[in-house]
């Protein structure tokens, strides 16, 4: 019988130790492909929930316009836009509260920081966002202060903070 090139000695470790290479570098890229789609749903259901908070604050931003009210959206400068979004929707599964003092070993999801009056995200990988609900005026006289009889009220914001 004539020998093919596939059966000199060795051969089929080669074609074994070949076909275990393949199989490792197609679960490398994929555990590297999953994690960047975990990254990017992370983002997408970050930004839809502040998505969520800026329609919320809208809703009760024309609330207070039609009752002529708006000065006293100021109130709710820093505060926690989670407890003005209640009034609207429901709040996100992945809302553990208010919390005093922040924590290394936090579940993933939204907190509103009490300490420091800012929302933290903490990602799947702990990594960690925060947002602030800031009251928007434009401050004609530059005091920082809101005067209702000179300033117009431009409405609440949720901004990324540093």
């Amino acid at each position: 019988m004539p020998r093919s090139i596939s059966s000199p000695p060795g051969a089929n470790r080669f074609r074994s130790l070949a076909v275990l290479i393949l199989v490792l570098i197609c679960i490398s890229v994929f555990l590297g492909y999953s994690q960047y789609l975990t990254g990017k749903a992370e983002q997408v259901a970050r930004e839809r929930v502040i998505t969520e908070i800026r329609q919320a604050m809208a809703m009760m931003l024309y609330h207070y316009a039609v009752k002529g009210k708006l000065g006293e959206l100021q109130k709710f400068d820093r505060d926690n836009p989670f407890t003005l979004m209640a009034a609207y929707r429901p709040l996100p599964l992945n809302y553990h509260g208010a919390i005093k003092k922040q924590h290394a070993e936090m579940p993933a999801g939204w907190y509103f920081d009490l300490s420091t009056r800012r929302v933290l995200w903490v990602g799947l990988s702990r990594q960690r966002q925060y947002y602030e609900l800031r009251f928007g005026f434009d401050d004609r006289n530059s005091d920082g202060r809101f005067n209702p009889g000179t300033e117009t009220v431009l409405g609440l914001e949720i901004k990324k903070a540093s």
